[in-house]
């Protein structure tokens, strides 16, 4: 006989990364990686949170959406790159996270289940508004990775 346990309310959720060039102080890339969990938003946060840690390392990274654009002083205009304070931005933000949905939800694997006597395909979406952990790894002209946590 099995131990089983049912997963109740599956959600994807997401880890994203945001990569910080040390020297120049912009954003130019971000990784993500999606995650099924279940339990309260605490309970999948603190999961997230711990995975944020090193799962950077395992993460495909992909490029900023080509329309942001970073104001360096003495440096100019950085298309396809954005500050950190760019993060705290809602449009930007916005525009990040909807390209790292796309990505993170085409990966996602479809599924098959028994239904009666059939089989049907199944595949998890990304909410709509998803439930995510985003960090900052601060990239090193040593060629240190290291993120920064925060609760």
């Amino acid at each position: 006989m099995y131990n089983t346990t049912a997963v109740k309310n599956p959600e994807v959720c997401l880890n994203m990364w945001a990569y910080l060039d040390e020297q120049l102080g912009v954003i130019h890339r971000v990784a993500a990686k999606g995650y099924v969990l279940a339990g309260t938003d605490d309970e999948k946060l603190a999961v997230l949170h711990q995975l944020a840690k090193t799962d950077f390392l395992s993460a495909p990274w992909q490029e900023l959406p080509s329309h942001l654009t970073a104001v360096i002083p003495h440096v100019g205009n950085l298309p396809g790159m954005t500050t950190p304070a760019g993060l705290n931005d809602d449009n930007t933000l916005m525009s990040i996270l909807e390209e790292v949905c796309k990505s993170v939800d085409k990966n996602l694997p479809t599924q098959v289940r028994t239904k009666g006597t059939d089989h049907e395909e199944f595949c998890l979406k990304i909410p709509n508004e998803p439930l995510y952990v985003l960090t900052v790894v601060v990239e090193y002209s040593d060629g240190r990775l290291e993120p920064v946590i925060t609760k």
